[in-house]
């Protein structure tokens, strides 16, 4: 075993086994290596992150915190780079919802850990780190925080942690239009949903509120949870039959309709769609 509370034993009437007074260090919340740390660890390199993860679950300030298992973990901390990047992610995720997630990450950071395991992610700041604690106890959820904060470079994200295809673009769509999207009102989460669909808008709007300090507000979580997206009521045809020819002229007023009516909040039906459509054809021709 790697750590004191990992080797606390019953037998099948309920008598415990503690050899390496595990439940005493259960208790005090402190993560210790059994024996030599520098072995242990020698043994299975994962178990340094291991060592941090469990950190974010019990706690890690100086009252609780084993020095040895500390210093060892530290000086170790570069043999990381020879896991697999299937293996770090686990246990970095697992890190990050943890109950002292944001001190270990701040910790992390001041030690260059941060910055071994996924360069890029140490410039976050650690007023911001620290916000992290108050966030929904969900991996994407908190990923996707920590990478806007940080400003991450997403084409590199998979580089050093390991992401379904979903989950990639899930997490690209959020940081590349939490920015885009402002969503203070009805209006805005109607275009949202339309733009983004229902998760990520409401992804973005969760996060948005957390930074704001704000509650979300139930009608526009109504409108994202329920509100169904409604389908242009014109297509490419409807258009030929007013006269425009297939090409890019039809293309460039189909667009400009389509974008109008999205401005209108999703309102104008056929025939004002089709009316909008005359006028750009008008200025479509005059180009």
């Amino acid at each position: 075993r790697d750590f004191t509370i990992n080797s606390i034993y019953s037998n099948f009437n309920g008598k415990i086994y503690d050899p390496h007074n595990g439940t005493k260090d259960l208790k005090n919340r402190k993560v210790r290596f059994i024996g030599n740390p520098i072995k242990r660890i020698k043994e299975d390199k994962l178990r340094i992150l291991r060592y941090y993860r469990f950190l974010s679950y019990y706690g890690c300030n100086s009252n609780v915190v084993d020095k040895d298992s500390m210093i060892a973990s530290r000086k170790s901390f570069s043999l990381i780079s020879n896991i697999s990047k299937e293996r770090k992610s686990y246990e970095f995720f697992k890190l990050i919802i943890g109950k002292y997630a944001a001190e270990v990450l701040i910790l992390m950071k001041k030690q260059k850990i941060l910055k071994t395991l996924v360069p890029g992610l140490e410039i976050i700041q650690n007023s911001d780190i620290k916000l992290l604690n108050n966030l929904k106890v969900e991996k994407l959820i908190r990923i996707s925080f920590l990478l806007i904060m940080s400003k991450f470079e997403l084409n590199k994200l998979r580089e050093y942690l390991f992401f379904s295809k979903k989950e990639y673009v899930y997490l690209k769509l959020i940081c590349t239009n939490f920015k885009l999207f402002e969503i203070n009102n009805i209006k805005d989460a109607r275009l949202a949903k339309y733009k983004l669909g229902y998760e990520i808008s409401v992804h973005i709007y969760y996060l948005k509120c957390f930074l704001k300090k704000e509650n979300m507000k139930n009608r526009i979580q109504y409108v994202l949870e329920n509100w169904n997206v409604p389908r242009f009521p014109i297509n490419g045809n409807d258009l030929k039959k007013i006269g425009i020819a297939k090409g890019r002229v039809l293309g460039d007023v189909l667009k400009d309709t389509l974008a109008w009516w999205v401005s209108q909040d999703f309102k104008p039906d056929k025939k004002k769609c089709l009316k909008k459509s005359k006028l750009f054809i008008s200025n479509s021709t005059r180009l």
